[in-house]
């Protein structure tokens, strides 16, 4: 899934946890901030198609080229280390230290504020609902992400959406923030708020199952030439389920993103 959809559902899921609690409108946003990095973070492991690596990080390391690695199944690959439960674990308890970590050192984690509490939580889940969105994607050369690593055993690759133009499903993310954000705004009722965030919230989930489930094409493929054919038929199924009007609308705001969406 592309890493738009990605970091506005660790969004989606902090509009959540923002309206449990009465957090100040700081706060609040620390929270939003820190789950859009959560939900972005597990693509670190891209890097190796980033311009200049090979003649920089993979020379000083003695790698492979880049573009190998990506595809490969090191480590420190694409959908390896870096899309593991571990991995979720490993960055979280960062977070912690890097946010409250003479706190932490001196008192423990048993006096963590519910501010700290919810900021570290709400970082974990975003970077697992970043994992769950990519074993939806195609097999490719992984078969999945490596949610259980160090095991060798990869999870996935279900090949239910491609790997962008899920337009459909980015809509349901936005619309999910947008009103839950609306509910933290009119609802001072906390118990109230949460009960509704959480309402939109599993609405939003379900109904992206049930499109996702929904889909009339099996998006893994065996050879190189297939993707170009799977990327244009992705582009029609969204065309087909979004209507003329809301597509091209999409399409325009894709194409103005420099980044696949």
């Amino acid at each position: 899934m592309d890493i738009i959809t990605h970091t506005l559902s660790g969004v989606a899921v902090a509009t959540v946890v923002i309206n449990v609690k009465s957090f100040s409108f700081k706060q609040s946003s620390i929270i939003l901030g820190v789950a859009a990095l959560g939900g972005c973070l597990p693509d670190i492991d891209v890097i190796s198609l980033w311009s200049g690596f090979d003649a920089s990080i993979g020379q000083w390391f003695n790698l492979e080229p880049g573009r190998h690695i990506y595809s490969a199944k090191y480590w420190y690959s694409h959908h390896a280390f870096f899309h593991s439960l571990l991995s979720s674990v490993l960055f979280t308890v960062l977070v912690g230290l890097v946010a409250f970590g003479k706190q932490l050192v001196k008192q423990g984690f048993s006096r963590l504020t519910s501010f700290q509490v919810s900021l570290m939580l709400v970082f974990f889940m975003a970077y697992n609902i970043h994992l769950l969105e990519d074993m939806l994607t195609p097999s490719s050369t992984w078969g999945g992400v490596a949610y259980l690593w160090p095991n060798p055993f990869y999870i996935g690759g279900w090949g239910k959406i491609w790997w962008w133009n899920n337009y459909d499903v980015f809509g349901i993310v936005v619309l999910v923030i947008v009103l839950n954000l609306f509910v933290k705004l009119i609802l001072k009722r906390r118990l109230l708020a949460g009960y509704t965030a959480l309402v939109v919230f599993f609405m939003g989930v379900s109904l992206s199952t049930y499109l996702v489930n929904s889909r009339n094409i099996s998006y893994n493929y065996s050879r190189s030439g297939e993707f170009r054919n799977l990327e244009q038929q992705s582009l029609q199924e969204q065309k087909d389920l979004l209507g003329d009007r809301i597509y091209h609308l999409m399409l325009r705001i894709d194409r103005m993103i420099p980044v696949s969406f």
